[in-house]
């Protein structure tokens, strides 16, 4: 049963994933950037609760992972490799924004990380590309698609 909660809610969350990130190509940097301005009003009192709210989720995952079995090695190159692409990801924003492209004081580190993002979302397409990926393939084998040939083959060179 664990299993089959987990499955669901990790589809649900990997095609909201994809949706998020098709935001870049389907709204504008002026819808964007008042979302972002809606987001962050209130001392960012959205925010503050969509993070609880996720929280909630990821250790709901967890649990649900560890009723299920969750292999150790797998769980942990996923761990890392996913923390390392979020690393990498927002090291992309590295340069100065403009000062059209800044937010409005009050600038916390997270809300100017934000701006810049959605001032240059081009900049991450590495790393959203590579999640893109793996979230798609997560999705085929979940909807029960058969990768054992190609993995099989791939282990085999």
């Amino acid at each position: 049963m664990a299993r089959t909660i987990l499955k669901v809610i990790l589809g649900l969350y990997a095609l909201y994933a994809l949706i998020k990130f098709c935001d870049f190509f389907y709204l504008s940097y002026t819808r964007r950037r008042a979302g972002l301005a809606i987001a962050y009003a209130k001392e960012g009192r959205a925010i503050k609760r969509f993070d609880a709210a996720m929280l909630v989720l990821v250790i709901i995952i967890l649990a649900l992972a560890i009723m299920s079995g969750v292999d150790h090695l797998s769980f942990g190159a996923g761990l890392f490799a996913g923390m390392t692409l979020i690393q990498v990801y927002f090291h992309r924003f590295i340069d100065v924004l403009p000062p059209d492209k800044q937010p409005e004081p009050p600038v916390s580190a997270l809300k100017l990380m934000s701006y810049s993002v959605q001032a240059h979302p081009a900049k991450g397409w590495r790393e959203m590309l590579i999640i893109t990926i793996l979230l798609l393939w997560f999705l085929s084998g979940l909807l029960g698609m058969d990768w054992g040939a190609i993995e099989a083959a791939i282990r085999d060179k």
